[in-house]
Order: C-alpha cells, then structure tokens, then sequence
C-alpha cells in the first residue's frame, strides 16, 4: 500500500503547501482551486479563434471561426488601441462568421499621433455576450494584438546643465554630480552605494548572474539523454541542474582585471571594468585544468542628471554546459521598495515558451502579489518582452530600467539561495531587501515529460547588451 498524503493550510496565513514523498508537483490549479499561470498559455494556444492582420492601415483583419458548431455573432467583438499599454481608443464589432469558415473584419479605428519614444498597439477581444453554464457575461474568449503605424512627434529631452566627476582611492571609485553619490568596489567591480537625493537606492548589486533556483522540470530526469555535457557529478541526477552546478554557474566568484575612469565632457564620464565571473572550486576542473568563467568587458556611462548606461560584452571561457537558464543582473534593493510598473507581458508570470498567453500592456504590482507558491520553491515570477520597469518605495523614490532590448524581469521576496535550497515553502524565510532581477535572456520552463524546445534556450555564447538605470 502506497500512501501520498497532500496537505494543505489556509493560504492567507501560511500561504504554501506540501506533498508527501513520491508525489508530483505538476499541475494548472492549485489546491485550492485557484488556477496557475500556464493555465493562462494553455487557454491562448487553444482559443477557438485565428485572427490575421490583412491592412493595419484600413483595419482589416481576417477571421478564421475554429468552432465546429458556433456562430461568431454570438460572441461580442472589442478592440482597443493601446500607446504604451494605455487605452486610447476602443469600440465594439460584429462578426457574422459560421463554423469552420473565414471573414473579413474592419475595426474603425483613427490613426494615432504619439510620442517618438511611445508605442501603439491593436488590441481586438472577442467575449461571451450572456452568461454560461460554465463562464459569465464578458469572458474573453480569444483575443491578438498587433503593432499600429502611428504618426509621431517630438519631445526635447531636459537640458541638465551640472557636472559629474569621479576620485578614487585604493578600493573605491567615487562618482558624484549635483544630486548624486553612487560608489562603485574596486575588488569585485559592483555598487557599494546608490544614493539620490540623499537616499539610498542599492543594497548591493548589480551582480552578474546565470543561475536561477532550479525549476521542477530543471531538476527531473526528462530528456536528459540530449544533453551532451559529460560535466556531472555522481548523485546529483541527470537533468540540467547538474551541469550547472558541477560547473559552478550557481556560485560565480568575480575578479577584477582592471578599472579605467574617463572623463569625457563635463556632464558625462565612463568607467571600464574587465572583470571575470569565474568558477573557483577545483572539482569543476575539466581534464585540462580549465574553468568555467564568463569574461565581462563593461563600460559604465555616468550622466549628470544620475543616469547610468551599462554596455555589457560577455564572452565564455572553459567547460560550459549545454544550457543557461539566463543571462542577467540581480540587484538587492532595499525592503520598501517594494512596489512596481512595468510595460511588458503580463499581468501574470510568464516565460518565453510560455509567453504568448499574456498580452503586452502596461501593469501595476507589488513584491507580495508577484510571488507563485510553487509547491516546491522555485525560480518564479518572471516576466517577458518588457520596455521598461520601475521599482519604488511608498514615496514614490525608485529606479527605472530598460534596455536597448526587450529584457525579461523578475521581483523576489525570497534570496535566490533560498529558493535553490528549500524542498518545502515553509523553508522560506524572506530577505531582509528585494531582490530584482533583470535578465538580458532567460531559458524557458519546458514540459513534463520534454525539455524546453531549442529556440527556448539560453545557449552560451559571445552576448553584448545594454541597459539604462535611472533614479527617480
């Protein structure tokens, strides 16, 4: 006789669950009937509905009706125009389309005038007219977004008329403009302060960063025959987790090279780093006595009004493993900022093989609410294709980051060690700062019983990136 036992607390006050021995964590509902995030792919992949752009500039859509018996007239037809995930305009269509057939759909709509820097976007919903059995009046059945030509106009950017300089001593460079002091170590090439405006921005970071708490599928067997590595230690299994920690991804050790400070105008200067994110414990050496480590050339570009632009080349050297999970940098913030905006996918957690459920818009959250209560802790959520986030304290002082490209985030009460190492949620203990993440490329989740497809991985490589980060 085999026995699981599922046990179950009250959310509100313990807020996790558990699984005996030899029971699956898998699933789209929680326990307590509350649905997960993939639920939400599993629905878009499906929806019973195709719609094609034929002439974004007239509005002309095509239609493909996928249900075997319904009318679309019975559904309600909205759209929407979005600038910056904002609406702007919106009205109702009609679609008289049978089973199994395709029409033409005209949504009515005014070309927009925005800013240079904004974006516009289509929004076309169809919804339940009534109430069903199984889902209420307004339920959105299917929906697509698509890209808008717009005209654009232009807003000059402030002029700042202060300086920013930099001194340094044997550990640290010092980089200080009219309402700003932000400190960088000469030992490990990260911020030791971020202070603006007499406020403290940075509890540490940003560290460069390719691990992330292993995900369910990243620690089972599934698939493990495609991985070619040979770099594995005995009895810590067969899946990609492995590798990764037997090439020591998860505890990367930084050595700095060399650190030049140039002086280009009076409102702008730069620092470069070399810098070497290397596996440090000899078990991890191969055969030849190499390491794995990651090479980081990086250019820091200070303005005078405290805006910071990091351009980022980072090359691999030694035994690598088949698969990153990512590619990024983790930021310790402090605890009160704890709220954030952000354009990308959402509103819910998502990843890159599972992202398409989620439309781009612009969302609100906080720390608490962007936690998933994995039954077993995990990596969690993340969120893709975003131009842009904020991370705030209740006064409203935070930093805003985007990149030159669309860059993936994720907002942790919980240490990324803890997460790797916990087995059960009561585990977890929070951190006494907010862990952010922002990930120039994150490796996707995967499935039971299959890995993540190879467009959906992280593969190491030669990568340059760029970021922005502002404070506000």
């Amino acid at each position: 006789l085999v026995l699981h036992l599922d046990f179950e607390t009250d959310k509100k006050e313990g807020d996790f669950y558990a699984v005996g021995l030899g029971g699956r964590t898998y699933g789209i509902v929680w326990p307590d009937r509350e649905i997960q995030p993939e639920i939400h792919q599993i629905k878009k992949s499906g929806q019973p509905l195709k719609i094609e752009v034929i002439d974004i500039e007239k509005g002309l859509l095509k239609v493909t009706n996928r249900h075997h018996f319904k009318n679309l007239i019975e559904l309600g037809g909205m759209w929407q125009i979005l600038v910056d995930g904002e609406p702007t305009q919106r009205g109702f269509f009609e679609s008289d389309i049978p089973a199994g057939e395709s029409g033409e759909v005209t949504i009515d709509y005014r070309r927009p005038r925005i800013d240079s820097k904004a974006e516009c976007m289509l929004l076309v919903s169809f919804v339940l007219q009534k109430d069903l059995s199984w889902a209420e009046k307004g339920h959105e059945v299917a929906w697509e977004q698509f890209s808008v030509p717009s005209d654009y106009y232009f807003v000059d950017e402030p002029q700042n008329n202060g300086g920013v300089k930099a001194s340094e001593n044997e550990t640290q460079v010092v980089i200080s403009g009219t309402d700003f002091q932000y400190t960088i170590d000469k030992l490990t090439g990260e911020f030791v302060s971020l202070k603006y405006n007499g406020t403290e921005y940075l509890e540490g970071g940003p560290t460069f960063n390719v691990w992330r708490a292993p995900l369910a599928n990243d620690i089972d067997p599934w698939g493990s025959y495609m991985y070619s590595s040979n770099n594995k230690t005995d009895g810590q299994g067969r899946s990609i987790d492995n590798q990764l920690r037997t090439l020591g991804m998860r505890d990367l050790k930084v050595q700095v090279d060399d650190i030049q400070i140039k002086q280009i105008r009076d409102d702008r200067l730069t620092v470069e780093i070399k810098a070497f994110s290397n596996s440090s414990n000899p078990i991890q050496q191969n055969s030849k006595g190499k390491f794995s480590a990651f090479e980081r050339k990086e250019k820091w570009t200070f303005l005078a009004n405290g805006t910071i632009e990091l351009e980022q080349e980072i090359i691999p050297h030694g035994p690598m493993p088949d698969m990153l999970q990512k590619v990024g940098l983790q930021f310790q913030l402090p605890k009160n900022f704890s709220k954030i905006e952000y354009y990308g996918r959402g509103p819910f957690e998502n990843y890159p093989d599972r992202k398409t459920g989620a439309k781009v818009g612009y969302y609100t959250s906080t720390t608490d609410s962007m936690y998933v209560p994995y039954i077993m802790p995990q990596d969690y959520g993340n969120r893709c294709d975003v131009r842009w986030l904020k991370v705030r304290n209740q006064e409203g002082k935070g930093l805003e980051i985007k990149g030159d490209d669309l860059v993936n985030f994720s907002v942790h009460k919980y240490t990324t060690d803890n997460l790797s190492r916990a087995m059960y949620s009561y585990q977890l203990n929070e951190a006494p700062n907010t862990i952010l993440n922002v990930d120039y490329e994150v490796s996707g989740v995967g499935g039971t019983a299959s890995r993540q497809l190879q467009k959906y991985r992280v593969r190491p490589g030669v990568k340059k990136y760029k970021l922005t980060i502002k404070p506000f």
